[in-house]
């Protein structure tokens, strides 16, 4: 072979060799171009294969622990799906073509700068992928990434290095973004509203806060009441009217701090409903029912339950009639902010849904003047009359019983002073069972003046009062036989202020049973509250507990 055609062969092998590196070099740029954006890709799908067949990441799966059972995985791959490679510089190898690098520049949601804007928020996790999605968030940043060539597998892997740093754009700033809320303040803010117009159409329970309608009973506030059918829907009602009133006035719903909500606007006046109380179709109505309990064998607790249904429906009838007064409710509802989205209940009220009224039945019942209460009285005789439950003997024997017990001179016990106290009842309390204490109270005299007093069965029998310029007298009338030689305490207070401390008392004679005490006065009483108190010596037990109450002056 001549030394041309040598030459000519070694020729041709080198321009082959060139062309192989150099087809070689370009496939290698073509798949080093791809690994970050398919490295992107597996992350955001949570792909580990497709993770490790680009990258040289270590302990993939396990460096995500501690995320995968939060809402910041799912998070963190949302963010991850939204970035994109912009641009890949020139890519440059090592002498020996086992490593090379490249800047590139990718896209991404900025999680530092979302999670200081959204710190004092409270979003829903819907709420926080809108506002990655809405690209306000988006940066770019340009890293130098290095990637591996391994032999063994014959191809270009995203070194570890590189491939924690690029993950790290996303995860260093994971946990500093708040939880999302199960559902947000405004959400709140549309269910208080919702709730409010539930109760003034009269869905008074299926709404999202617990609703005691024994609290909303602030009218009738005297020791026994209905609990029957008739009253429960009386209330209903009344508290669907009085919220219908709140909102068909002005009113104002605020979100006033997170998931903290308030109602301002204005309630049915308690003074104009306590009036309604006061009227006299209201006590005919009432003192009727009495009647049919005492004389036409109703049954206690049916009379009762009339009783409360009647006080609602006055109050219902009322309300769209009432001036305004200032209302404010006000609720919470945390658990609208962790999760707790099966709570039945989430708003938990700050305030009363019904505003208390300074007086309410057991005022109105106690103030009705001799003059109002006969006339009632009559008046709710006649009406059964005519009504046919009662005949003209019955009428006639009540009217009789009327006057004739309605003598507001008539003379004490004692037998020396006018007894004053009008219609004296005595009950006992609901929450007593055994009967151990029993309340007493009489309907206002000509001067204004009503009593109220406790007493244990056994010791006291009843209270008298008299009352005049000079001061007030009390009578106790008693069971319980006192002895002679026997000492007795009396406290007075008037407006709360105590003024007489442990006066002694004598019993001058053998099986007393009528003790009266007194407390002068410089003119005739004026101030709203006397209250007396007859000890045992020794104040360990209290015999006579009596108060006076000034409803004129």
């Amino acid at each position: 072979m001549s030394l041309k055609k040598v030459i000519s062969i070694v020729l041709a092998a080198s321009l082959i060799g060139i062309t192989g590196c150099k087809d070689r070099h370009e496939e290698d740029i073509k798949e080093i171009e791809k690994i970050p954006e398919q490295f992107i890709e597996a992350l955001a799908e949570d792909d580990q294969d497709a993770v490790e067949d680009v990258s040289l990441i270590r302990n993939y799966y396990y460096s995500t622990m501690m995320y995968r059972n939060t809402f910041r995985f799912d998070f963190l791959k949302h963010a991850i799906s939204l970035a994109s490679i912009d641009e890949i510089g020139e890519i440059t190898f090592n002498d020996e073509y086992d490593t090379a690098r490249a800047e590139v520049t990718i896209s991404y949601p900025d999680l530092a700068e979302f999670s200081l804007e959204n710190g004092a928020d409270y979003l829903t996790l819907d709420q926080m992928y809108e506002l990655l999605d809405s690209g306000i968030y988006e940066t770019e940043k340009t890293m130098d990434l290095k990637f591996q060539y391994k032999e063994k597998d014959g191809k270009w892997y995203l070194s570890p290095g590189s491939s924690k740093r690029v993950y790290e754009l996303f995860t260093s700033s994971l946990w500093f973004i708040d939880d999302p809320v199960a559902a947000a303040p405004s959400e709140g803010e549309e269910m208080f509203e919702d709730m409010f117009d539930s109760i003034a159409h009269g869905d008074l329970y299926d709404i999202p806060m617990g609703l005691n309608l024994e609290e909303c009973r602030v009218y009738d506030d005297v020791s026994i009441r209905g609990e029957g059918d008739k009253t429960r829907e009386a209330v209903e009602n009344f508290v669907s009217a009085y919220v219908n009133y709140i909102l068909e006035h002005d009113h104002e719903f605020t979100n006033t701090y997170s998931y903290n909500y308030r109602l301002e606007g204005s309630a049915p006046s308690s003074e104009d409903l306590y009036e309604a109380l006061t009227t006299d179709e209201f006590l005919v109505d009432y003192y009727m029912n009495f009647i049919r309990y005492s004389s036409l064998n109703w049954d206690l607790d049916d009379m009762w339950d009339d009783q409360s249904a009647l006080i609602y429906d006055t109050l219902t009838e009322a309300i769209p009639h009432c001036s305004p007064e200032d209302y404010v409710f006000s609720a919470s509802a945390y658990s609208l902010r962790y999760g707790n989205t099966d709570d039945t209940f989430p708003f938990i009220a700050d305030t009363d849904l019904i505003i208390e009224p300074e007086f309410g039945m057991f005022v109105a019942e106690h103030s009705v003047t001799q003059d109002q209460y006969l006339r009632c009285m009559e008046e709710a005789i006649e009406r059964l009359l005519q009504e046919g439950e009662i005949d003209d003997l019955m009428y006639e024997a009540m009217i009789e019983d009327l006057y004739s017990d309605n003598d507001t001179q008539s003379t004490g016990s004692d037998g020396t002073l006018p007894n004053q106290a009008v219609n004296v009842v005595e009950h006992v309390p609901s929450w007593c069972d055994d009967g151990s204490i029993v309340y007493g109270y009489s309907d206002p005299d000509e001067n204004g003046i009503w009593m109220s007093y406790s007493k244990q069965p056994g010791w006291l029998d009843t209270v008298e009062y008299y009352v005049d310029e000079d001061g007030i007298w009390i009578t106790c009338i008693f069971d319980h036989r006192f002895n002679a030689g026997t000492t007795l305490l009396v406290d007075w207070w008037i407006d709360d202020e105590q003024v007489v401390d442990s006066e002694r008392i004598y019993i001058a004679e053998d099986n007393t049973t009528v003790v009266t005490v007194s407390l002068p006065t410089d003119g005739f009483p004026d101030n709203d509250m006397y209250e007396m108190r007859l000890w045992e010596d020794g104040h360990h037990h209290v015999i006579c507990y009596t108060t006076l109450y000034n409803t004129v002056y």
